[in-house]
């Protein structure tokens, strides 16, 4: 009598068997008449060759009219001689002037520039001094004003705008590393305000002549800008301007606020729900920080802003809305007791040299903001690292720079105007 087999050996029996019916399936078996089958295209796609724009037909070849230059007539083999005369960055030059001259003196040129040294200031290589440096020179001396060499980043692009047309990319991120730029200005696709530091030193050494405490200079060009921004229930217009007073540059930017209809009437809900952002430390917005790696408790923002803009409108027109804020610095409750008891007051940040009055009339609101950066380039430098706004999840309260945390700082007094 034959031994029962184990159910291991009867499940693995089955599956050969429903194997063997699967391949019998998949070879013998036709798809049905109204299934379209399509063909497996596992071929890879071959990318285009790097030199690929180079490329000419005959019919170009013969009619392209460089061929008659009296250097490109020359055979091909005296061409290249002459070639192995030039420095490298010569040498790319004239092989970028057309494809005939490409073709005729060869790309082992671009390959020997992928060689040099980036950042080479030295004698390198067989060509001698840096060629990465000579070209960029030889570039800039043909486009013109259209690129120039930025030293901070060794790369070529068109070079820095005023602050009114100065807007953030890709290249503005990697040329000004740290000191990065002013950019919670309000701005839309075609207007904005966008200062970095080299805005401010330029303006710091144009006027140089004004650096006493006892002189102030005329308004600088360089620092000038006016646009207007339309919000669903008002306009907003800024006007930016910078001079030295009393030695000290201030930019000093002017917050106009006006309601689109003459039948409505600005009221202080409308303002405090933009939100409206002066400094780093100073904003009436009423959302909570991000969450943050290294800070676990709850943030708040200051109310000192929002109750300045809130206290400047008629008792009629002003905010009821109850918003959490944090406990006021006593710097801050001095000022917010001082314009309690109706005296005229200049508020002032908590932690950089910035000064804001907000006034109102029928017209709408204004608010002037002053923002100090000393007499030289030392302070210069120094304010303009409380002047940039830094967050992140990954920044500890000390690195942070925003409404909810900032260090602590002694902040320079100074003459507005």
């Amino acid at each position: 009598m034959p031994k029962v087999i184990r159910k291991p050996a009867r499940n693995a029996s089955r599956r050969v068997e429903q194997s063997e019916s699967n391949i019998r399936t998949r070879t013998r078996q036709k798809p049905a008449p109204g299934i379209n089958v399509k063909p497996s295209n596992n071929r890879k796609v071959q990318k285009k060759s790097a030199f690929s724009f180079l490329a000419r037909t005959q019919n170009e070849v013969e009619t392209d009219p460089n061929r008659k230059t009296p250097l490109l007539s020359l055979p091909k083999e005296l061409v290249q001689q002459i070639a192995t005369n030039l420095s490298l960055a010569s040498a790319i030059c004239l092989t970028l002037t057309c494809k005939e001259a490409a073709e005729a003196v060869g790309t082992q040129s671009w390959a020997d520039y992928k060689r040099e040294p980036r950042w080479a200031a030295g004698p390198s290589g067989p060509y001698g001094p840096s060629q990465r440096e000579a070209l960029s020179k030889l570039l800039v001396r043909d486009w013109g004003a259209e690129l120039d060499f930025c030293a901070q980043c060794n790369t070529l692009h068109p070079p820095l705008q005023p602050p009114s047309r100065h807007r953030k990319t890709k290249l503005t991120t990697l040329c000004f590393g740290q000191d990065a730029m002013i950019d919670y200005l309000p701005q839309d696709a075609s207007h904005g305000y966008s200062p970095v530091f080299q805005h401010i030193a330029a303006a710091m050494q144009a006027s140089e002549a004004f650096a006493s405490k006892t002189q102030t200079s005329p308004a600088i060009d360089a620092l000038a800008g006016a646009f207007t921004i339309s919000k669903p229930n008002l306009s907003w217009t800024l006007v930016s301007s910078g001079r030295r007073t009393a030695g000290n540059l201030v930019l000093k930017h002017v917050h106009t606020f006006q309601a689109r209809s003459p039948n409505n009437t600005l009221c202080a809900a409308d303002l405090l729900s933009l939100p409206l952002r002066l400094c780093p430390h100073l904003s009436t917005t009423t959302e909570l920080p991000e969450p943050s790696r290294y800070i676990k408790g709850p943030a708040l923002n200051s109310t000192l802003l929002t109750s300045a803009l809130n206290a400047a409108f008629p008792a009629a027109q002003r905010s009821t809305t109850r918003t959490p804020f944090k406990k006021p610095t006593p710097s801050e409750q001095a000022q917010l007791d001082a314009a309690r008891a109706g005296a005229p007051i200049s508020w002032r940040c908590r932690a950089c040299p910035t000064q804001f009055r907000a006034v109102y009339a029928p017209a709408g609101l204004e608010v002037t903001s002053w923002h100090c950066f000393g007499r030289d380039l030392y302070h210069a430098s120094k304010y303009w690292r409380w002047f940039v706004r830094r967050e992140g999840k990954l920044l500890g309260p000390d690195k942070r720079n925003d409404e909810w945390w900032s260090p602590s700082r002694t902040v320079p007094d100074f003459v507005c105007e």
